[in-house]
């Protein structure tokens, strides 16, 4: 399973990637560039940005890099989803500091516990507003999807038409010549010189 380092400018892309079981850790507070690339070099880590340049010193520092395009966390979340990312919560790290996430006994509902600072989480209604969110963001990619297939197999009847009436085109134009072909034949039998029609009378 990949793992990724959010900058700073996506945090929340970062928290809501962790509720789906994927370990992506936060930048340090204050960052520079520098720190995050040997970061994200150290612990093989591939990182997550909007920042082009910094998009760019990665590729130059042979960092693996994902350059988001869109401010919106839906929108962010299906780019992730394009990238092979399931889109369904699995909680197995914590949101605020990406340790992994121990299940605790609990008759009334299922509650997990960070290993590493405690924070306690369980399924209450903001779970179902997640859920909900994902359920209409995998929507929004089928349908996209649908459409996407749908212009690709009008592009190819369309093709096809145009080959068609290539196609015909070339027959008439073929047609065309052949006319034309007889047309000349008949002058030319027509036009014969007048020693000739006389030695055929005779």
């Amino acid at each position: 399973m990949p793992s990724f380092l959010a900058d700073l400018m996506l945090l929340r892309l970062g928290r809501w990637l962790r509720m789906m079981g994927q370990d992506a850790a936060n930048a340090d507070e204050g960052s520079a560039d520098r720190e995050l690339l040997k970061k994200a070099r150290e612990e093989m880590r591939t990182l997550i940005t909007r920042d082009r340049r910094l998009a760019g010193e990665c590729r130059a520092a042979g960092v693996e890099c994902i350059l988001i395009k869109s401010s919106r966390i839906e929108e962010q979340l299906e780019e992730m989803a394009e990238l092979g990312i399931t889109l369904g919560l699995d909680p197995h790290r914590c949101t605020l500091c990406n340790g992994p996430l121990q299940k605790i006994e609990c008759k009334e509902r299922a509650t997990w516990q960070c290993e590493s600072c405690g924070k306690l989480y369980w399924k209450g209604s903001h779970w179902k507003k997640m859920e909900k969110m994902l359920g209409e963001i995998r929507d929004n990619i089928d349908k996209s999807n649908i459409d996407k297939s749908n212009i690709d197999k009008s592009n190819i009847d369309k093709s096809n038409i145009d080959k068609s009436n290539i196609d015909k085109s070339n027959i008439d134009k073929s047609n065309i010549d052949k006319s034309n072909i007889d047309d000349l034949h008949l002058n030319n039998k027509k036009q014969q010189p007048r020693w000739q029609q006389d030695r055929q009378q005779c």
